[in-house]
């Protein structure tokens, strides 16, 4: 119908984003892995496993994900990495995690 936006996939622009995304992803984590090793009880070096741990299984997620949720599953992570960050209440349309960590 007029004024419809018919979707069979992902568009350009989406693809051309989820491609730049795992580019630079992987860059970073080949960057990580050949850092030096260093203390393993440092606090900056486990903040900096737990990062690159977390990139790593978004960029394979969002790259595994069939061709058509690619960029979907991208635009969608942040919702796990931030939830705190936001000031609303949560809705029912809103992710929250199940487990919520108060001080």
């Amino acid at each position: 119908m007029c004024g419809e936006i018919e979707e069979d996939g992902p568009s350009d622009v989406e693809q051309r984003l989820h491609d730049r995304f795992i580019n630079h992803a992987r860059n970073l984590l080949a960057q990580y892995a050949k850092a030096p090793e260093k203390d393993p009880g440092d606090l900056n070096v486990y903040m900096d496993k737990l990062f690159s741990d977390g990139l790593s299984r978004a960029a394979r997620d969002a790259d595994g994900a069939p061709d058509a949720q690619h960029y979907e599953r991208l635009a969608s992570q942040p919702l796990v990495f931030a939830p705190g960050l936001s000031s609303r209440r949560s809705t029912s349309a809103t992710w929250r995690p199940s487990l919520v960590l108060t001080t």
